[in-house]
């Protein structure tokens, strides 16, 4: 495999990745027939599948069934189950804009569309990833269930994305009490038992369901996911709910059960508002992580090093993981393999890519054959600035202006706009520790040589020699990473900015 192919290859992998998670990976092949699917040994086909979302839509009605639809559709409005209103809205929804040949181009994400859409997405995430286990779909289908229900299959669901592998635990063993489940954080081993809860329309959530959840027996690490289900009209309004619960938590710290201190516990608080805005886009999603009884696990902890955030976070490293991913891997598919909708569906014009030959004018105006061998996005003028090389070996520039579609698809994943892969598109490091992450990602490989050359007049001290290759590439990348965000920290100061420390 040449060069290019082998950047294409990892460009390819990487959309994957970022498109749908850690966990195993959409099955899809297109067929005569239609696109077939395969969630676990299931296997689905059809000539309606366009979309992942598509699939979703049938997905949903097949694993609740559709008897219950139907059994739905026959009571009055005020008794039906809050998932078929959800379906009923989201059907009307994509009819209103639906074109001539039936199929829904593009619709405004309001919150019943994502409501409905994320609870298809977490039950075929669960189902694909080890299976969903009938005891939770039984209470999924029950209206006074529900919320509880859906929450477990969100939780679950977001671990899969994030890297982690799911154990339910047995609901029929009634000779102890037992968390919802395992999980398994694969690239530590690490193990937690997990209790998902949901702030109903009465429940306090933690004066009842706190105390709850920390009684609850526990074989392995404690980690209490909490869902408060609060109106959120913008990102502002969700961050004051989640720290007024965080804050609430914290006053609970000294809480006695059973005649014991509380157990240790990670916390995660979630919120998202959908039900608090079924017909509008105004609703913000929000999470954080905290530790209850885990003092070096503050959402509002400060450092004065990179080697402080570091050594924090690979100590808490599965937590940190799953807040990155959720980051991350927030958006439901659209495609099946990777790729952007933008380029899966607009076919109106040729995708810029590296390695690849076009027209464009040269130097005097005329139009000539060359190959793009680099390029970056204004986003703001929305216009791809292409580097290229002739037929005859010179070095052209050119500009070309990208569509409102290709804008967001930069936006959304600037690494691999281009078919290639390229860490230092449009790079957003947002503190410190991921400067760090960045400089050792290039320099972990160096040799010890390289680094004390480096790291010169200090590297020719007999300590600096004495230290192993690995541990003289984190020292020199903790310095670059610390010299590099103290320089950031005065242009902020100078400009009104916040202070330097990072809040996790």
């Amino acid at each position: 495999m040449d060069d290019l192919a082998f950047r294409q290859e990892q460009a390819r992998r990487y959309q994957r990745q970022r498109q749908q998670g850690l966990g195993k990976l959409i099955i899809s092949q297109l067929t005569p027939k239609g696109r077939v699917v395969v969630v676990g040994n299931k296997v689905y086909c059809s000539p309606r599948y366009n979309t992942f979302i598509d699939f979703l839509a049938h997905f949903i009605v097949d694993v609740i069934g559709l008897p219950w639809f139907e059994a739905e559709i026959k009571k009055p409005e005020a008794d039906q189950h809050a998932l078929f209103g959800l379906h009923m809205q989201a059907a009307a929804r994509l009819k209103a804009h639906q074109f001539g040949d039936g199929q829904v181009r593009e619709a405004v994400l309001t919150g019943a569309l994502e409501s409905y859409y994320r609870i298809a997405y977490h039950l075929y995430l669960v189902s694909h990833n080890g299976g969903l286990p009938d005891a939770l779909l039984v209470r999924l289908k029950q209206k006074d269930q529900y919320r509880g229900a859906a929450h477990e299959v969100y939780v679950a669901a977001t671990f899969i994305l994030a890297g982690f592998t799911i154990e339910f635990e047995d609901e029929s063993d009634i000779d102890r009490s037992h968390c919802e489940y395992t999980v398994t954080h694969v690239k530590t081993g690490w193990k937690f038992s997990v209790e998902a809860k949901a702030r109903g329309v009465e429940s306090k959530l933690v004066k009842s369901l706190l105390p709850n959840a920390l009684l609850k027996q526990a074989d392995h690490t404690r980690l209490i996911w909490f869902a408060i289900n609060w109106p959120a009209a913008d990102a502002d309004a969700g961050k004051a709910a989640i720290f007024d619960t965080l804050k609430e938590l914290r006053s609970k710290e000294d809480m006695i059960l059973d005649g014991h201190p509380a157990p240790p516990a990670y916390i995660i608080v979630s919120n998202n508002p959908f039900e608090h805005a079924l017909d509008s886009s105004n609703y913000s999603v929000s999470a954080l992580a905290e530790g209850f009884r885990i003092p070096d696990m503050k959402y509002d902890m400060q450092f004065h090093s990179v080697r402080e955030m570091r050594l924090n976070r690979d100590k808490h490293l599965p937590i940190h993981d799953l807040i990155q991913s959720m980051l991350l891997h927030a958006r439901i598919p659209v495609t099946f393999d990777g790729e952007d909708e933008a380029f899966t569906f607009a076919n109106d014009r040729p995708r810029l890519l590296i390695g690849s030959d076009y027209e464009i004018p040269d130097e005097h105006g005329e139009m000539v054959r060359a190959t793009l061998e680099s390029a970056t996005v204004d986003v703001q003028k929305k216009e791809a600035h292409g580097f290229y090389r002739t037929t005859d070996g010179k070095r052209v520039m050119a500009i070309c202006p990208i569509s409102d579609a290709e804008t967001r698809a930069y936006i959304r994943m600037p690494e691999t706009f281009f078919g290639v892969l390229n860490f230092n598109a449009e790079a957003k490091m947002r503190d410190p520790l991921e400067i760090f992450d960045w400089m050792y990602d290039s320099y972990k490989n160096s040799t010890k040589e390289k680094l004390l050359e480096f790291m010169a007049p200090a590297g020719t001290q007999p300590h600096m020699r004495a230290l192993s290759q690995q541990e003289l590439a984190i020292l020199y990348c903790e310095g670059i990473a610390n010299s590099i965000h103290y320089r950031q920290t005065q242009i902020n100061l100078t400009n009104g900015g916040d202070s330097d420390e990072r809040k996790q």
